[in-house]
């Protein structure tokens, strides 16, 4: 467990499960799309920066105009590139990086999603506001849970990772082992807390 968590937890606060998001090996389906178009945009704005300065390169003369269109016109087409590469590269392993510093927590009176990044962002709920709780089973043996309640940022650094949090979902353990086992732990806990409440 990372120790850090303990500095979070409240008075008295038992924590029952941890785990985290299953690192995937092979193809991410899910970004496939974002892949594909990434490639295209980075290679045709490669291909429009190249061909802009090989066509430049055959205007005559060295009047300001004539400059103007040879040095800059290129550059038009950086920005763009930049744009490709992120799409390709860089958001792929921001991605990646959450994934691997992330951590689930359920506890007897909250869920927890934890990023241990260079930031830490630190998000809960209480079970007894978690509303619906919904299993998706993945086929690599993984499930996703899904809670009705968007988890809040009650860390006291307030900076906001959006889906960076966990990947495509912010109110999800994702992609985690054992998920119909932890399915049915929360549902006993809910129960456990609503009866309490009623009391």
């Amino acid at each position: 467990m990372d120790t850090s968590i303990q500095n979070q937890l409240l008075p008295g606060e038992e924590i029952l499960w941890e785990g985290r998001p299953r690192i995937s090996s092979g193809i991410n389906l899910g970004n496939i799309g974002q892949s594909v178009f990434g490639l295209f945009w980075l290679g045709f704005s490669l291909f429009w920066t190249i061909t802009a300065f090989l066509m430049t390169r055959a205007i005559p003369g060295n009047d300001p105009t004539a400059m103007f269109f040879k040095i800059f016109f290129p550059l038009f087409g950086l920005p763009f590139i930049a744009i490709g590469v992120f799409i390709v590269f860089i958001n792929p392993m921001k991605k990646k990086n959450s994934t691997i510093n992330t951590s689930y927590y359920l506890t007897d009176q909250r869920l927890i999603i934890y990023n241990n990044g260079s930031s830490p962002v630190f998000n809960s709920v209480f079970i007894k506001n978690s509303g619906t709780v919904q299993l998706i089973e993945n086929r690599d043996g993984t499930g996703n849970i899904v809670f009705d309640s968007i988890f809040n940022n009650t860390s006291a650094n307030r900076r906001s990772y959006g889906s960076y949090v966990v990947p495509a979902y912010n109110n999800c353990f994702y992609r985690i082992d054992e998920a119909e086992e932890v399915y049915k732990l929360i549902l006993l806990r809910q129960e456990i807390v609503f009866s309490e409440n009623k009391q």
